[in-house]
């Protein structure tokens, strides 16, 4: 087989994977000797064009596991980073000075719109009281994602929105190390302080709690 045509069936059978599997978010393939046989395609086809769909953002390869099925259309970008930006050290410390350049003016857009948005203010302090009650660190940083996410969908800016949402693998990365290194129990007293004044419509208070916050983080990490 040329390699011009390997590439094609490799495209076709990712197309076979897209149509049967795509829309089953967080469900799993059949093993891969069955998965084979009912494609009617070797291993190594069917491997390719897993690997094709996980640079895309459809599947997750779990090792020892199986293969997740995923709606991640991100991937690439996070793809991109990791190639333009090797060193986790530099994503996370140039992640963390995009937040300080945004996030403060999120928080105070979320503040001005909070009362004409209840249900959305309500969501936030839900997420705010789930973190606090969240039983393992990994539901924590979940929570915290969420939290800071609510709060940018409250302040109805969606091309800030849309840029969280393309880099929410940095996202989490950034997150999970400066949660660890803030600390929990501060991290849910500073997210209470931007609440509160989320809550209380004060944009100017919103600002500068979110700005504490971010700093704080940014202070930690980097004696970490």
């Amino acid at each position: 087989m040329t390699a011009a045509a390997k590439k094609n069936r490799i495209e076709d059978v990712t197309e076979i994977l897209l149509s049967k599997y795509s829309g089953l978010e967080r469900d799993w393939l059949p093993p891969e000797r069955q998965l084979a046989q009912e494609l009617q395609i070797s291993r190594p086809l069917l491997r390719e064009a897993i690997k094709q769909l996980k640079i895309q953002g459809y599947l997750e390869p779990v090792h020892g596991i199986g293969v997740k099925v995923i709606h991640h259309p991100n991937a690439p970008i996070k793809a991109l980073l990791e190639t333009q930006l090797p060193s986790a050290a530099d994503r996370i410390r140039q992640f963390g000075d995009l937040r300080a350049l945004v996030e403060p003016q999120i928080a105070a857009w979320a503040a001005d719109k909070a009362q004409s948005n209840r249900k959305q203010t309500k969501a936030l302090r839900d997420l705010h009281e789930k973190m606090e009650a969240a039983p393992t660190y990994e539901e924590k940083v979940e929570l915290d994602i969420a939290f800071h996410r609510a709060i940018a969908e409250l302040a109805n800016n969606q091309v800030l929105a849309l840029m969280l949402s393309a880099v929410a693998d940095l996202e989490k990365e950034n997150r999970t190390l400066t949660l660890a290194a803030v600390g929990v129990d501060k991290s849910l007293k500073q997210h209470a302080a931007i609440l509160q004044a989320i809550e209380s419509s004060d944009a100017a208070a919103a600002k500068r709690a979110m700005r504490a916050h971010i700093d704080a983080a940014q202070s930690q990490s980097a004696k970490a």
